[in-house]
């Protein structure tokens, strides 16, 4: 330690504690834990250094509950899912309805177009990959999604295959980021 410096108020509070702990096992306490007591005022106010919920269980349950009722009735819409391996998967709409409602506002952060080798085939294929910000007040969520360019079936001029791979990435990108900032938004 330098000339000057002080020591951090976790290791004095350290050092005290164990000299508390010596001086009850001194006293014949057995070694148990001793209070650990400081003098002045804490560093931070007791709120300060947990985190807590900022409403009661009972309004978050009603408020839960509400978004499960909104939810069902939003992506049970066919035209907000679709089924894959058997499952349902919100899609485009279904995410679009939910942000629209719930004052989502949807931000591009970044593109990125890069070479991949499948490691397979040994050919090369172009992976778009998009980062999208959600935001609702101060809340904020990044979501990301990526698309490879032979993930586009069909036989179409490559412009248009780049067109939907990015389209696709933008797509996966906020629909992560929707369901993280609302909590999920699984279809039943």
């Amino acid at each position: 330690m330098t000339a000057g410096a002080t020591e951090s108020p976790f290791k004095n509070g350290q050092k005290v504690l164990e000299e508390q702990q010596r001086a009850a096992r001194a006293a014949g306490a057995g070694g148990s834990m001793a209070t650990l007591v400081l003098e002045g005022e804490p560093p931070h106010a007791p709120g300060d250094l947990l985190v807590q919920a900022e409403i009661d269980l009972e309004g978050s349950k009603r408020i839960w509950n509400a978004f499960i009722l909104y939810k069902h009735v939003l992506l049970n819409d066919p035209e907000c899912f679709d089924v894959i391996d058997g499952h349902k998967e919100m899609n485009r709409t279904g995410a679009t309805r939910l942000a629209l409602p719930f004052g989502l506002s949807i931000e591009g952060k970044s593109f990125d177009e890069g070479r991949v080798q499948d490691a397979e085939s040994g050919e090369y294929d172009y992976r778009y990959r998009v980062q999208v910000r959600v935001s609702k007040g101060s809340r904020f969520v990044d979501g990301i999604g990526s698309c490879r360019l032979s993930e586009i079936p069909g036989a179409m001029p490559v412009s248009k295959r780049e067109h939907f791979a990015l389209t696709k990435a933008w797509t996966r990108a906020s629909k992560r980021a929707i369901a993280d900032i609302l909590g999920g938004t699984e279809a039943d």
